[in-house]
């Protein structure tokens, strides 16, 4: 098994101004775990995936979003990174919503 990737609906309009890049699913066996955004600010690309969490009476969420500190300069340099470092990924105990 490996990481795969399902691209969000390009933004169009004037949405497509202020964010032209769709969000990108990060899916293992078939399930979502996580999401490569593009940031307007830094103007790279960061990682996030799902990591599940014990929910507690202020924090009900099964899961939390874990944002790598690593920054790519375009979309197939994360993707790259992702397939790379897939092993210490899975590690993390991830998260995975259904489709």
């Amino acid at each position: 098994m490996k990481f795969t990737f399902k691209h969000g609906p390009r933004p169009t309009g004037l949405a497509a101004v202020g964010d032209p890049y769709p969000q990108t699913d990060i899916k293992f066996d078939g399930k979502i775990c996580g999401r490569i955004l593009f940031s307007r600010q830094s103007r790279d690309w960061g990682i996030a995936v799902m990591v599940k969490i014990t929910p507690t009476a202020l924090d009900p969420a099964p899961f939390k979003n874990l944002a790598f500190e690593t920054r790519f300069p375009s979309l197939a340099d994360a993707k790259q990174y992702l397939l790379y470092k897939m092993d210490e990924i899975l590690e993390l105990n991830l998260h995975f919503l259904d489709d």
